[in-house]
Formats: C-alpha cells, structure tokens, sequence
C-alpha cells in the first residue's frame, strides 16, 4: 500500500514538474518573440529621423541633413540638438555648424519658445550669416514637440534688426520656405521694389536684400515682399498684408501671379492704380518678366477696386513712378 502511494504521488509531482517546464519555456518563446518583434517600450522602438540645418561654405546657403532620433530619449532631445548645431568637427562633410565662431551660452523652454543666448561674438558676423544661423536654429528646433518659435538673446539681451527693432520670436514661418520635404537652400538677391508716397498717388521705387529659399522661383519672393509692405516713415505699403499667394508660375516672360480674395480688398489710403503696379513694376524689374496677369483664385474675371481689370496682363507702367523720389 504504501509503496503504491509512493508510484502515485511521484507520477503526480512528474506531472507538475512538466507543467511547469512547459510553461516556463511558454514564457521564454513569448519573451523572446517581443523583444524580437520590438514589443515593449524600452530600446524597443524604431529610430526617427529629423533635419538638421548647417551652412554651406559659401557662406549664402544653409542645407539640411537627417539626424536619428531615439523615440525614448525625448526629453534629451533639445540637448542632442543643440550639442550637433554647435559642434562643426560633427558636422556633415561640406557643411558648418551652425554656432560657430561665436558661443551657445545657455538655453531653455518656456511657453513652447526655445530660448538661445549667444555670445557677443555673433553680432560680429556680417548681417546675411547672422541671418542664416537664425534660419538654421528655427528650422532645425521648431521640429522638437512643443516648440513653436525660437527667441534669440546676445548675453542677455533681445537681438534687434538694423533698425533697432527687437527680432521677437521667429518661427519657421518668418523664413520664406517651399516645403518642409525639401532641403532648404538660401540665397540672397537684391530687389528693386515699388512703394506708395505718402499722398498715395506716385510710386517710388527703393531696394531691399533679402535672403530666401532658391528652391523658389524669385519671383514669388518678389510678390511676397510687396505684399509683406515696408517699414519706413517716408513710404506707403500698396496691398493688403493679409494676402496668400495661391501660385506664381512664369511663361514666356509673363508671370502669372494667383491670389486669394483678400487681395482685392486695400486697407491703405493708396490709388488703385498705385497699389497694382507697385506689384506689376516690382515684377517687371526681373529680367525673365515683361508683363505680370493677375488672378483671384484662378479667376480673371474680377477688377481690382471696381477700376483695375484683371483679364488682360499689365506691363511696367513708368508714368506712376515718382523718379525724383527714388530711394
């Protein structure tokens, strides 16, 4: 009796003993099928990927390169990026880091700005490479979740432009930029552009550097120019700044300028005659334009101010200029 008690209570412990190998090893496949498969969060997750935006060496350009992001690693992030922007012996083969010949003294986030203080040494480069490390800085950290824009400091001190206006907050918008898939590549351009006198009724034509993404045709930067107006007491903006450009395409020397309604509509104290051809002259200015048409979404069949037919394309119209007045 007892030595079949004993058979039975070894086959029973057998019995468990097995179960309980096979369930290990059940938890051993499945442990090993996730880690596999990337299940779980830690290490498990495939790498993202940004750009990063360095200048080129000839000092007119930035251009992007791609930079891997650990999903895990978020809240270092900034920090990563930072540390890339500001070292040039990490920079890609042809490019500079942006922050170089002058020092990241400090940074930090609040209300979804990123805030850079640089050294005093940036305001020794020269106005264009200034510009072009805000471009590089803004569309390399406005990517980074949370962060709209990026306020720039010099030793503490808001950075202002060269009429001593501080620069504020620039977000990816402030830079005239075609895509957001497509590496941006500056460049600078003098324009001659055409603003109203303070009587509305004359042109007067003046210049303006700017520095823009070549992957634009340059005559969609001219018409954003003239829409974005002028800052100078001595001139008058033409158009309404609330205009979205809809296309600019040019063929066979007429360029073809698509605007949203909010173009016939003029905020300013400017004649119809004015306000068009401050945009068509300005236009016209470029050697590969001869006459400028005009369109509201798609439509030619609008006037401007009731005077100003769009269904036929505009040439330069120097009568409206005031030529003793140039600036």
């Amino acid at each position: 009796m007892n030595k079949r008690g004993e058979t039975a209570g070894y086959r029973k412990a057998r019995r468990c003993l097995s179960k309980g190998i096979l369930l290990v090893l059940a938890c051993l496949i499945l442990a090993l099928s996730c880690l596999m498969s990337g299940c779980g969060r830690e290490g498990g997750e495939e790498e993202e990927q940004v750009n990063l935006y360095y200048l080129k060496q000839d000092g007119l350009s930035i251009e992007a390169s791609p930079f891997k992001v650990d999903p895990n690693a978020s809240d270092f992030l900034p920090e990563d990026m930072l540390l890339q922007l500001s070292d040039s012996e990490r920079a890609p083969r042809g490019l500079q880091a942006p922050v170089s010949g002058f020092f990241l003294l400090s940074w930090s986030i609040k209300d979804s700005i990123m805030i850079l203080n640089f050294s005093e040494e940036y305001l020794q480069l020269d106005s264009i490479r200034q510009t072009l490390v805000r471009a590089a800085m803004v569309h390399s950290l406005c990517q980074i979740e949370g962060i709209d824009s990026v306020l720039f400091l010099c030793r503490g001190n808001t950075l202002q432009d060269a009429k001593g206006k501080d620069i504020g907050n620039l977000s990816s918008s402030n830079y005239i930029y075609s895509s957001e898939n497509e590496i941006g590549r500056y460049s600078k351009k003098r324009l001659h552009l055409y603003f109203a006198n303070k009587d509305g009724n004359k042109l007067i034509g003046t210049y303006r550097s700017v520095v823009y993404n070549s992957n634009l045709p340059i005559e969609r930067v001219v018409a954003a120019e003239v829409i974005k107006g002028i800052e100078n007491s001595s001139l008058l903006p033409t158009l309404n700044p609330q205009t979205r450009i809809l296309s600019v395409t040019t063929r066979d020397q007429v360029c073809y300028v698509n605007l949203d309604s909010a173009f016939l509509t003029e905020p300013y104290p400017v004649t119809p005659q004015v306000a068009i051809y401050s945009l068509v002259n300005s236009l016209t200015e470029l050697p590969t334009v001869r006459r400028v048409q005009l369109s509201v979404n798609g439509s030619t069949g609008d006037s401007f101010l009731e005077t100003m037919k769009l269904s036929t394309p505009y040439e330069r119209n120097l009568s409206v200029v005031d030529e003793t007045a140039a600036e």
